[in-house]
């Protein structure tokens, strides 16, 4: 995707057109405040932040149906975490199973709600940053666009506030809760917690050596919105990591359990020799 921004003497444009080309680089950091920004150098960040939103909602789907597969009770018991504010669970995952219609369907709600969102006036009032990201969110509509095709997790936490009432709205209305609520409960947690995952996320070095991987810790957040894969190389790694710190742990104990007696027997033996001597004398 190209993205050319055209000022003239009325209100900035954004013109957006589309190629098959597809971009393949990693996802760029946010843009700092304290940095000289263009708003063409900005343009470029939110065109190539990758993964985009779409694929940033699959994988999540993908993910929590897994994770209801592969999960028992006991571990949705243990894993428990409440919201103190609205008193209800901080994931899906406590909402018993979720089917794999189930969670398309909630995919979709969330899909079609951030392609629904268009930015307001008010926006071009905030940070530049903030003011692209409406420019060029609302050019990709007024292009017959879809904002999640091209668009990743720097456009989307600028529009998700409006994007998750419009997507609760609709969960309420296409869930179906006569026969049982916890459709709705479930719909509600998804959303929820894509957005929790969306905050949540820290980018990091690809450089990290060995110490910093090992005192990192999982990040559900990374599994979505980091390069495919990466995280989970990295659980491997840092698991790899903490056993041959444990390992070497272990040796050290029973070389320090063995000195005291190794020391003991090497007096005993002193002390036998030396009753030898005075007996032959």
């Amino acid at each position: 995707m190209e993205l050319a921004t055209t000022k003239t003497a009325a209100p900035t444009t954004v013109a957006v057109t589309t190629t098959t080309t597809t971009t393949t680089t990693a996802a760029p950091p946010v843009p700092a405040a304290s940095t000289a920004l263009t708003e063409d150098s900005i343009a470029q960040s939110l065109a190539q932040d990758r993964p985009t939103i779409d694929a940033a909602i699959k994988t999540f789907m993908i993910w929590v149906v897994a994770r209801s597969l592969t999960s028992s009770a006991t571990d949705e018991d243990d894993s428990t975490s409440w919201n103190a504010q609205d008193a209800q669970p901080a994931t899906v995952a406590q909402a018993s199973s979720i089917s794999n219609a189930e969670a398309l369907a909630y995919a979709r709600i969330v899909l079609q709600a951030t392609n629904r969102f268009q930015f307001d006036e008010s926006l071009k009032s905030t940070s530049k940053v903030a003011a692209v990201t409406a420019q060029v969110w609302n050019g990709l509509l007024a292009s017959q666009q879809k904002p999640a095709r091209f668009l990743g997790r720097i456009a989307l936490r600028h529009a998700w506030d409006g994007i998750v009432v419009d997507a609760l709205q609709k969960a309420a209305e296409q869930t179906d809760t006569s026969a049982d609520d916890s459709s709705n409960n479930k719909a509600t947690l998804f959303i929820q917690e894509f957005g929790q995952l969306l905050k949540e996320y820290k980018p990091r070095s690809s450089k990290s050596d060995a110490s910093a991987i090992r005192k990192e810790k999982d990040s559900n957040a990374a599994l979505i919105w980091d390069e495919p894969g990466v995280e989970l190389e990295r659980r491997r790694e840092r698991r790899q990591l903490r056993a041959e710190e444990a390992i070497k742990e272990e040796a050290l104990a029973a070389e320090e359990k063995m000195t005291p007696r190794i020391e003991e027997i090497i007096e005993e033996e002193e002390e036998e020799v030396a009753a030898e001597e005075e007996s032959s004398s």
